[in-house]
């Protein structure tokens, strides 16, 4: 039979007790004994099929805890008491061994133990941890740890308060155990944020949350939008897969609320509210997008400095947004989307205008219309290998070019000067026209930066204040 990470051989492996009060490079080193041990395993036991193996979770760590508390008392040790987020951090750190195969300290993203334990909620004085694999039973996986000194270490410390039990089963050594050793303040309520999404002008959270001091009655969980309190819901509802994971407390602890907030993007957190003597526990924090109410388009704010524009572009029949509801302000506008702005903003005629000849835009190409159009009225031309990229991205440079010939390629009536385009730039009359009209200004650095890609909602100013000249 083989446990642990060394092929062969019975082994596990140790954390040793780290403190916060050290350094991040101390805190991560981890003490790890790999121990061969010779185990005289009866013919009867059976692998990873085990009743532990078979378990609940709850269950699992219930008799963890009582052999770990056993081995305590009879050597005149403090029995330690069990903390349902460590429990949660034991768990996954065990479904991370067990998707790696390998038994390590080092969990996901490169997490220590003192990580994850900082990370459950816990406030530690101290921490540490043991670890095997491969073992079919909690004596089997004690006997283990007891055989090695640094795991017995961790066993029988009289500082530790706190632990977390986990059994994950599969993967290549069949069984991943974990105790999560802590000192310190275990907080009092659990749970999880399972879901954070922003709607029009609502958000909805869903999770659970249970607090030991509450037993199977419900508590409260407190919304926060932006770190500012938001609303107060009560976690009541049926959760069945709670229930099974936490079959003391029973299922009613789920929460599944949605309110009104401001639009844009926020963060939203969830706070478990504390009905003991211990303090609150943030179950966890999203970022979402709501949408503005007062707006047209799902991703565009009424405060927006674009909003105007974007709006009279849509109510003008110039261009409009897309079939998820969105208008993407902010991506680049195409060679296409520009020539049916153009050619909406010109009244849309029907021509029929000869056909261009562009090998990537054929007479059924949804904007063939508009692209024969604006060759035709020799806005733009297309390349030199026959294209037209209809896809490509429009410049600030082109744009100017494009209304400067729309209006009959007029004089500027004043010269500006950018300190990007100088006198032989190809772009400089139509770009100085453009600034002279107040269609578009430079920075205040003093440049044009006439080669950038104009946004959708870059392109909505362009054209609203082209039209209102």
């Amino acid at each position: 039979m083989t446990t642990a990470i060394d092929p062969g051989t019975a082994t596990a492996t140790s954390g040793g007790s780290l403190t916060p009060n050290a350094t991040r490079r101390h805190r991560t080193r981890v003490l790890t004994v790999v121990a061969a041990l010779l185990l005289s395993l009866v013919a009867a036991q059976a692998p990873a099929t085990a009743d532990e193996a078979r378990s609940s979770d709850a269950d699992v760590s219930a008799s963890m805890l009582k052999a770990l508390n056993d081995l305590r008392t009879s050597r005149g040790v403090p029995a330690v008491r069990t903390c349902p987020s460590l429990d949660a951090a034991a768990r996954s750190h065990g479904e991370h061994m067990r998707s790696t195969g390998v038994v390590s300290h080092t969990g996901a993203g490169g997490s220590t133990f003192f990580d994850r334990v900082v990370a459950s909620g816990f406030v530690p004085l101290l921490v540490g941890e043991n670890l095997a694999g491969g073992h079919p039973s909690i004596p089997s996986v004690f006997s283990a740890w007891m055989a090695s000194g640094t795991h017995r270490a961790n066993i029988l410390d009289a500082r530790y308060t706190h632990v977390g039990s986990a059994l994950v089963t599969g993967g290549n050594l069949g069984t991943y155990w974990v105790q999560t050793f802590a000192q310190g303040a275990c907080p009092d309520p659990f749970g999880s944020l399972d879901l954070a999404e922003g709607g029009v002008g609502t958000v909805r959270v869903r999770g659970w949350a249970i607090d030991p001091h509450a037993g199977t009655n419900p508590i409260d969980v407190r919304v926060e939008i932006n770190g500012i309190p938001a609303a107060v819901t009560r976690a009541s509802l049926n959760r069945p897969d709670v229930g099974a994971a936490y079959p003391s407390f029973g299922a009613a602890h789920g929460f599944d609320h949605t309110f009104a907030t401001p639009s844009g993007s926020l963060s939203v957190c969830v706070t478990g509210l504390n009905v003991g003597a211990g303090r609150d526990a943030r179950l966890g924090c999203r970022a979402v997008w709501v949408a503005d109410p007062a707006s047209p388009y799902l991703d565009v704010l009424s405060s927006s400095p674009f909003f105007d524009d974007i709006v009279w572009l849509s109510d003008e029949g110039i261009g409009g947004g897309f079939a998820d509801g969105t208008f993407r302000p902010t991506a680049p506008t195409t060679r296409q989307a520009m020539a049916s702005f153009l050619w909406q903003l010109s009244g849309a005629p029907n021509g029929p205008f000869p056909d261009p000849g562009f090998s990537d835009v054929g007479p059924t190409h949804p904007f063939a219309v508009p692209i024969a159009w604006m060759v035709d009225s020799e806005l733009a031309t297309g390349y030199a290998d026959g294209s037209f990229r209809p896809t490509a991205t429009v410049s600030r440079q082109a744009t100017a070019a494009f209304l400067w010939r729309i209006d009959g390629e007029a004089e500027p009536n004043a010269t500006a000067s950018f300190s990007d385009v100088g006198p032989d730039h190809p772009f400089l009359v139509p770009i100085e026209w453009t600034a002279a009209e107040g269609i578009a200004q430079g920075d205040a650095g003093g440049t044009f930066r006439p080669g950038d890609p104009v946004s959708r909602q870059a392109a909505a100013a362009f054209l609203r204040r082209f039209s209102d000249r």
